[in-house]
């Protein structure tokens, strides 16, 4: 329960839910979980949002989310937008525990665990040349694959029902009388290009509207 996890689906899916549940039903749920979305980050913030920065001077230090997360679980979403150099650098940690930090003189030892997520088919990136085979290889330790909304047809209407009440409690709502039996027939009849997070997106404007 300690090794990497790489989380696929396409966007969506649930993703982030999935991670954050395998941390909490982890030996680590007592300890510090981050998520960090790497698609939101230039590469020399996301160098320094991961691994810190120091001055080798002892002028200031700047800690990194590995090391925020120590002892933890780090949680990085769209791991397919890291670039070539950090990749490395994160090969580094899965393999010797280590993290560089920018400017610093010296590694630091890290205990995290890490759990990466891509709606990419990574194989296919690394074909490309995009990603590194090495790494993929140490992600895929244990590999959850989320199949889509429109392949799990079962799923949609418990899922319209949570969503339904919980939007109605937001809204200060004493009860939610849920959608009639048609409504749920055309939500389960519809292919949800945009899979949990669209079919949240119309329940709650829905409740709201309502």
């Amino acid at each position: 329960l300690n090794g990497p996890v790489l989380v696929q689906g396409e966007r969506g899916t649930g993703k982030a839910l999935i991670a954050s549940r395998l941390h909490f039903l982890s030996p680590r749920w007592e300890q510090t979980y981050i998520e960090l979305n790497c698609a939101a980050y230039t590469e020399a913030l996301l160098d320094v949002a991961l691994f810190g920065e120091s001055d080798a001077g002892g002028g200031y230090d700047i800690d990194g989310q590995f090391l925020r997360a120590e002892g933890g679980t780090l949680f990085l979403d769209n791991i397919d937008r890291v670039p070539p150099r950090l990749q490395e650098k994160l090969l580094q940690v899965l393999e010797k525990g280590v993290i560089d930090p920018m400017g610093g003189p010296d590694v630091q030892a890290v205990d995290v665990r890490l759990i990466a997520a891509t709606h990419l088919h990574l194989p296919t990136e690394v074909e490309a040349g995009r990603f590194r085979a090495d790494l993929l290889e140490h992600l895929s330790f244990d590999v959850v694959s989320l199949p889509p909304l429109r392949a799990r047809q079962a799923d949609i209407v418990p899922l319209v029902q949570l969503f339904g009440r919980r939007m109605a409690a937001r809204l200060g709502a004493d009860s939610f009388p849920g959608f009639t039996p048609e409504i749920h027939l055309a939500l389960e009849g519809r292919d949800w290009p945009g899979n949990i997070r669209a079919l949240r997106s119309v329940v709650e404007r829905s409740v709201a509207q309502a």
